[in-house]
């Protein structure tokens, strides 16, 4: 039997400054080899690559005032990926109702 990596939820917001945010997210039910982030700032729905870690939380660093992106995560292990978080919408602006 071949195991795919689980879900791990959606990612929250550790921490937030004028210039980064902190991210943070559940772990798989196995141990992925590979945290994978990916963000969408510019072209909504396109999400790019933005980093791999083996960690649960992710610093993302030289943001601006006016930033707003949507983030997601997803896993990679020695058995292929496994299925995206649900998306985390980020705004670097203090706006109601959105993080």
């Amino acid at each position: 039997m071949v195991w795919f990596p689980s879900a791990i939820g959606t990612p929250l917001i550790l921490n937030k400054t004028s210039t980064s945010v902190t991210i943070t997210w559940g772990s798989s039910t196995k141990t992925p080899n590979l945290y994978e982030l990916y963000w969408d700032k510019t072209t909504p729905n396109t999400f790019e690559k933005l980093a791999q870690t083996p960690s649960t939380s992710f610093t993302i660093t030289d943001l601006e005032r006016n930033d707003y992106f949507q983030l997601r995560v997803g896993i990679l292990t020695s058995c292929g990926y496994g299925v995206y978080s649900p998306v985390l919408r980020v705004s670097m602006m203090r706006v109601p109702g959105v993080i």
